[in-house]
């Protein structure tokens, strides 16, 4: 009876552990089977797709331009006038654009010349509408009486929808009024025993009796020829 027990529990144990040592194979192929094996893929490439798991991607370059930016200034450093001229004009041009409307202040300041002196002072605003690329210009009044030799300036200033570039201020020079020429035919001058003008004409000299209120002949002056 003994002897029949052991081999029985002997019988049992290698069934046991041969049941256990091929339960893993059993396992997979039951999972296998029943779709394990694909949700075990599919969840192996879901994670290899995550977006945790990605490799960070470089941003694209932002696409939208940069608005350029409008400027306005004087279309040169410097003008010239004279007081025979009356008056100079400054030219003021918009560029980099032409979207939005745009105006800039302007003023005429003093240097070596004076207003009320030897220009009128001017000041106002300067305006472009939308799409409105054209030049603007400033008319000064240069006093007749100015000395010349002198200068002021014009300066752009509180621009809007717009900056101020380069150059923002022009000066304005005055320069010395030519002396007007002298009549030719004004000169007198000895050319031997008689006058001539300023063409080389001889000049006759003619006086006057006022005694008697009769003309009286210097050089042979005779009622046909007075």
């Amino acid at each position: 009876m003994n002897t029949v027990r052991a081999s029985l529990s002997r019988d049992v144990l290698m069934f046991i552990k041969d049941f256990f040592r091929g339960l893993p194979y059993v396992l997979l192929a039951l999972s296998a089977a029943c779709g394990g094996g694909s949700s075990s893929s599919s969840s192996t490439s879901s994670s290899s797709t995550s977006p945790l798991n990605a490799a960070p991607s470089s941003s694209p370059a932002s696409s939208s331009a940069v608005p350029s930016v409008d400027t306005v200034t004087f279309s040169a450093a410097t003008y010239a006038a004279t007081p025979n001229a009356g008056t100079v004009t400054v030219t003021v041009k918009r560029s980099g654009g032409s979207t939005g409307a745009v105006s800039a202040q302007y003023a005429t300041t003093n240097a070596s010349a004076v207003a009320g002196t030897d220009f009128t002072a001017q000041s106002g605003t300067l305006s472009w509408a939308s799409g409105d690329q054209s030049a603007k210009t400033v008319t000064v009044h240069i006093s007749a009486t100015s000395g010349g030799g002198k200068s002021f300036a014009v300066a752009l200033s509180h621009p809007a929808g717009a900056s101020v570039g380069t150059p923002g201020s022009a000066t304005v020079a005055i320069a010395t009024p030519a002396p007007a020429a002298a009549s030719s035919g004004s000169k007198i001058s000895v050319s031997g025993d008689h006058f001539i003008d300023g063409a080389g004409k001889t000049v006759q000299l003619r006086g006057v009796n006022i005694s008697g209120l009769e003309f009286v002949s210097v050089q042979g002056w005779d009622a046909t020829n007075p």
